[in-house]
């Protein structure tokens, strides 16, 4: 979208964008994109106790969907929910910060 309200088609590289948010703490000018789609991060705790490991959490949404995204010291976890779907933030948060657990468990 530019400054007129007119769109204006460009090239988003969705890998570099996660990256960037998760190394340095923001989005590049471009903002955070899946699936062709733009997100909006509207929380983050770098320090989310789960069990006995420390994860990384950020959550990023749009219009009734969201991603819960969760930092581990080697993997990056995109965890999707769709409203329309009948899925929920909260149970999602709930099976990302669980499975990222386990990742760090199991030596991932």
């Amino acid at each position: 979208m530019q400054e007129d309200m007119s769109e204006k088609p460009m090239q988003v590289n969705e890998t570099t964008c996660l990256k960037n948010l998760v190394d340095k703490g923001a989005c590049l000018q471009e903002g955070l994109w899946f699936g062709g789609e733009k997100y909006k991060v509207v929380q983050k705790d770098m320090a989310v106790e789960e069990g006995e490991h420390t994860l990384g959490w950020i959550l990023a949404t749009r219009s009734k969907k969201g991603v819960h995204i969760i930092v581990t010291n080697a993997r990056i976890l995109v965890v999707n929910w769709d409203e329309e779907k009948g899925q929920t933030s909260g149970n999602c948060k709930k099976v990302a910060l669980a499975f990222g657990a386990y990742l760090v468990g199991m030596g991932y």
